[in-house]
């Protein structure tokens, strides 16, 4: 299998997180896609969000948030960023046949790549325990 570089986003509003299925797949995922020659990973990210959400404006430098190197059980690197948007996030349809708006407690739900599960699952604010009263 080829070594990619993949960029990616994980982009949210109220409390919601943005998914994306590109055409012919079955797989979501967040916005962003696979490096051109010898593009970084910020460039990356924002061409690919420029061409499948032209209505998305970046507000400052996206923040590297998780790095997933190659290795023997992830064939690409992967480069997960978090983004601070503005606009509307109007798909353009050759790029991505669906995107949504999706609660991060229901990730799991969806068939979403390993890295992208484990970046997003680790963003989850958890209650601390509850108090025991004697």
């Amino acid at each position: 299998m080829e070594q990619k570089m993949v960029s990616a986003a994980i982009i949210r509003r109220d409390g919601k997180i943005l998914i994306a299925r590109k055409p012919n797949k079955d797989r979501w995922s967040l916005p962003g896609g696979t490096a051109n020659n010898d593009e970084g990973p910020q460039d990356t990210l924002l061409r690919e969000l420029n061409e499948e959400f032209p209505e998305l404006r970046i507000k400052g430098a996206p923040r590297l948030f998780r790095h997933f190197p190659l290795s023997a059980t992830n064939p690409h690197e992967v480069y997960i960023f978090l983004a601070n948007v503005s606009g509307e996030a109007t798909p353009n349809p050759v790029e991505i046949a669906e995107a949504r708006w999706i609660f991060d407690p229901i990730v799991e739900s969806y068939n979403l790549p390993p890295q992208v599960v484990r970046a997003l699952l680790s963003l989850r604010i958890r209650p601390p325990p509850p108090e025991i009263f004697d």
